[in-house]
């Protein structure tokens, strides 16, 4: 029985440091007035429009399953209005971390100051540049 109890304990301490191959999400004191969630789209695209003022900061997050090598990028070609900031990964439940679930990407924005405009930022869900994306986000930022 003894046995058994620390061979469960061994498998439990080299499963549990894996599960957590992801960047940890950082304490940012960014003043965020806008977090957009994707909605998850089977058909492989989905699009959204949001309204923010200059100067505001605001997220994206992006779903994933996690292990499959799949991630979500931006697509940061001429991006005038819209600055990128910083970029996280982290276990969408931190709790219960297993190799599989799901991964939320979250992506850092500020509006540039004295901008207004329309601004389209693109993800896509895929494994590397040079592989077709298997899903697709619009976000369309309007600032006022």
């Amino acid at each position: 029985m003894k046995k058994i109890i620390i061979i469960l304990s061994l498998i439990m301490c080299i499963t549990l440091p894996g599960a957590a191959s992801v960047k940890e999400v950082k304490n940012y004191q960014y003043p965020i007035s806008m977090t957009v969630i994707a909605p998850e789209d089977s058909s492989g695209g989905a699009s959204q429009i949001i309204e923010v003022n200059t100067g505001d900061y605001f997220k994206v997050g992006l779903e994933a399953a996690g292990g499959t090598g799949y991630r979500w990028q931006l697509d940061d070609n001429n991006m005038d209005i819209v600055e990128f900031v910083d970029q996280t990964a982290a276990p969408v439940d931190p709790v219960f971390r297993m190799p599989g679930s799901k991964i939320r990407w979250e992506f850092y924005f500020k509006v540039k100051p004295n901008v207004s405009g329309q601004q389209p930022l693109r993800f896509y869900l895929r494994r590397g540049l040079d592989e077709i994306p298997v899903k697709e986000f619009l976000l369309t930022v309007i600032v006022q």
